[in-house]
């Protein structure tokens, strides 16, 4: 039996469309297994001399911009570039850190200046602190550093004390920064003891096998990423991060 023409014509598009689908399909599979090979593939971990290297490189780097940097008010930027300067005895950083925190006592930043002298932390412990228009992970970083009990009460910062409050599944797709942010947070809390230390320790080791799992499927190699790798060394988990 003959076929019409236009039936003919039908089934050479569908086959043509079915073709371009399997290709793509192809495609996409052969890209994800790509990116799941160099997520995973065997490397040795940089040396002494590399990281001194590049520590150097990124040191120069931010010195060279120093008026740049100095007027980023990212309090977190500033807790890293203190940070550095006092695990390597490097005095520029650390003069660079005590400039910004030197020009920023009042205003707006005023709060913040409790990440870089924890010990005055105190202070804030009465204040009743209502922070709605920071985001809920500002808030959390707050409570840890303060032990702020009004800041305990807050609905966010109550979530995000518990191991469950990014989700689950694919919500790091969505939302790759949550549980870093989260653990960074926690960290805070865990030093200054806000919460009970087993309780605290306990949502930190489920939010860090949350952040490994993340790491074996999600492969996408930036600032989330990067996060992730650094949250999970500077709260213990060095040993669990793959060279690569």
């Amino acid at each position: 039996m003959k076929l019409p023409r236009t039936f003919a014509c039908y089934r050479g598009v569908v086959r043509w469309l079915a073709t371009l689908g399997l290709l793509v399909f192809l495609g996409i599979a052969i890209l994800i297994s790509y990116g799941e090979y160099r997520n995973r593939v065997a490397v040795p971990f940089p040396t002494d001399s590399e990281v001194r290297s590049s520590f150097s490189r990124a040191s120069a780097w931010i010195l060279r911009n120093r008026e740049r940097i100095l007027s980023d008010d990212n309090a977190m930027l500033w807790l890293f570039v203190r940070e550095a300067g006092r695990l390597s005895a490097n005095t520029d950083l650390a003069a660079l850190a005590g400039e910004y925190q030197a020009r920023h006592k009042d205003g707006s930043t005023w709060l913040w200046q409790y990440i870089f002298d924890p010990s005055g932390s105190e202070l804030l412990q009465g204040y009743d602190l209502r922070l709605t228009d920071l985001p809920d992970y500002n808030r959390l970083f707050i409570y840890g550093v303060t032990c702020n009990s009004s800041l305990r009460e807050d609905p966010d910062v109550s979530n995000l004390l518990e191991p469950k409050a990014c989700g689950e599944g694919l919500m790091a797709l969505r939302s790759g920064w949550c549980r870093t942010h989260q653990l960074m947070g926690l960290r805070f809390v865990e030093r200054n003891r806000c919460d009970a230390p087993g309780d605290t320790a306990e949502t930190i080791r489920r939010v860090q096998n949350s952040i490994l799992a993340e790491l074996r499927w999600d492969f996408r190699v930036g600032d989330a990423y990067i996060q992730k790798v650094m949250t999970l060394v500077e709260s213990g988990r060095r040993r669990d991060v793959k060279a690569v």
